[in-house]
């Protein structure tokens, strides 16, 4: 379960921006709240972002996706991590004066297996700067488990490990950090345990979506609905509910392929590609089939008429995607990261598939989602607390800017039942676009020769 997530000197973001999901002091939709672990505070189900074109929404979701790749890759050599190369995803912020010269830094607040820990990490794309994991106590103090930091004016890491992990593990984690790795990963790599479980927390409770037409994860639904009847059922209902006119779905795993059919796949390919490829793909032949997934529509007689879903629309498809990702975050209590939430979804049906979300009957994991959009309809008292409803401005000096609702003091603190949308759109609350002139009604030719530097003369 997440508790917060810190962003500095990354992409769009300069100085240090915290999306918070702890609960604020608004005392209304108690349902939207759950306890991860007793004695700390309560948690929002889900956060929505919202705000202008360019913003920094998807640097935020980017953000996210690259500290787990960090995370998950970077002990192990794997998508572009080489043993003494740069660290992929490490991109400083370019708008400030000292963007270049200071390292990103990214920091989580998470629940485990009824625990509270929060980590972190600096880096620059040659290297980690400094890393660190602490226990975060009940009565407000830490208890250190390890700290990184750079010892001395030529670069020599230093490692502590404050609480014991292992006398094996320990030196064994000093020798084998490379400079571009996290002790974190060196840790699970080595089977510390505790590092062990936390590497593994972070890189499969966190789920980082950012949702097109079916892709390469196709087969993996597919399968799932083939062999899980009572999530097909599942999906099926939510399908049918959502007013698509489907009235369940189907599934058809097509025939192994003969040896005959083997044979001749082997000889057209071994003719254009060579024996080493030919070989290779006939041994993949078998393991990449996948069912076909059929969507059962009631006829003008009554009768079932069938379609493949790849001939349904991209938003019906995109609705099951959605739909099959927030029932196994729901299930697992993991926590799903989703960038451009409601593209392509009726904003009346996203709304639902939130509202289906936060209810604790159907979210029996504790499950929490984070979701940027540009759907001013989902800014709804009505679903939403205040604590829940974050928007991302872009500042003057081209910087991102994140903050909740909730923060809005005096006479600019929101009321929890008015509604956001409208004063939302009007740029009461910020989030929205400081538009120039052109769009204001002036010519291009008239603008076009003025003095401006909002577009070139």
């Amino acid at each position: 379960m997440l508790y917060e997530f810190t962003i500095e000197n990354y992409q769009s973001f300069g100085k240090a921006q915290t999306l918070s999901l702890m609960r604020g002091k608004e005392r209304n939709k108690p349902e939207n709240l759950f306890r991860p672990v007793a004695g700390f505070p309560d948690v929002v189900r889900s956060a929505a972002i919202f705000g202008h074109n360019a913003s920094g929404k998807s640097n935020f979701w980017r953000a996210f996706q690259n500290f787990i790749q960090i995370i998950q890759y970077s002990a192990i050599g794997a998508i572009g991590f080489a043993p003494q190369g740069r660290i992929p995803g490490i991109e400083p912020n370019l708008l400030t004066a000292s963007g270049l010269q200071e390292p990103t830094r990214f920091e989580i607040v998470f629940a485990m297996e009824g625990h509270v820990y929060r980590y972190g990490f600096s880096a620059t794309p040659e290297r980690i700067v400094a890393e660190s994991l602490v226990e975060e106590l009940k009565s407000g103090g830490v208890d250190k488990i390890f700290t990184r930091t750079i010892a001395d004016a030529g670069g020599k890491t230093e490692i502590a490990f404050p609480r014991e992990l292992g006398r094996t593990g320990e030196g064994a984690i000093r020798e084998l950090t490379r400079k571009n790795a996290l002790v974190v990963s060196s840790g699970a790599n080595l089977n510390v345990d505790l590092l062990g479980k936390i590497h593994n927390h972070l890189t499969k409770q966190l789920k980082l979506i950012s949702f097109g037409p079916f892709g390469n994860g196709f087969r993996d639904f597919a399968l799932r609905l083939h062999e899980d009847g009572d999530f097909r059922q599942r999906i099926g209902q939510l399908a049918s509910d959502a007013d698509f006119g489907i009235c369940g779905l189907r599934t058809q795993m097509p025939p192994e392929p003969t040896a005959q059919d083997i044979d001749r796949f082997r000889q057209t390919l071994r003719s254009q590609f060579g024996d080493t490829v030919a070989e290779a793909s006939v041994a993949n032949l078998n393991s990449g089939r996948r069912p076909a997934v059929y969507a059962l529509h009631r006829g003008a007689s009554g009768n079932s008429v069938e379609f493949k879903l790849s001939d349904e629309s991209q938003g019906t498809q995109l609705f099951l995607q959605l739909a099959a990702l927030l029932l196994d975050v729901a299930r697992q209590g993991a926590v799903a990261v989703i960038d451009e939430f409601s593209a392509n979804i009726h904003p009346l049906l996203a709304n639902k598939l939130v509202e289906f979300f936060q209810n604790p009957e159907n979210n029996t994991g504790s499950g929490q989602l984070i979701f940027t959009s540009h759907q001013s309809e989902l800014l709804s008292s009505e679903l939403f607390r205040k604590d829940q409803i974050w928007f991302a401005e872009k500042t003057r000096s081209g910087q991102t800017d994140l903050f909740s609702l909730a923060s809005f003091r005096g006479e600019k603190s929101a009321r929890s039942s008015e509604a956001f949308a409208k004063n939302y759109l009007a740029g009461r609350y910020g989030g929205v676009g400081d538009f120039g002139p052109l769009f204001s009604g002036v010519p291009l030719h008239l603008k076009a020769h003025g003095n401006s530097t909002r577009l070139p003369g």
